[in-house]
């Protein structure tokens, strides 16, 4: 038998819903993290687009067709990186603001008086 089974009604509900804010904060974590993988994926493309746009335009004249392509490019995942890892600040933010390890249990007093 378990600690938590000899638990009164309201504190075996205080510890279920820590738990599940445990768990939730660790969800949002795992996806700022995802988040920081698509901004190097980001960054990664528009860092080889801007060197292929220098490669190309050392060799020669290119057509103001493929030039503004490549500058679209370079702008479009620059930008979508920067987005990126505002996302990401922005979960890691949320995840340690949700967590009750991090910022102890919010509001705690509201559910005791139920």
């Amino acid at each position: 038998m378990s600690v938590a089974d000899s638990l009164t009604v309201s504190s075996r509900g205080f510890y279920e819903r820590a738990k599940i804010k445990v768990a939730f904060s660790i969800f949002i974590a795992s996806f700022a993290l995802m988040l920081l993988g698509f901004c190097s994926t980001a960054g990664g493309l528009a860092a080889s687009n801007q060197q292929l746009y220098q490669e190309s335009s050392n060799n020669g004249t290119i057509p103001i067709e493929v030039k503004r392509s490549y500058e679209a490019l370079i702008s479009g995942y620059g930008f979508a990186s920067a987005m990126y890892i505002m996302g990401c600040i922005m979960c890691i933010a949320a995840a340690i603001y949700i967590s009750p390890v991090a910022c102890g249990y919010l509001f705690f007093s509201t559910f005791d008086s139920k």
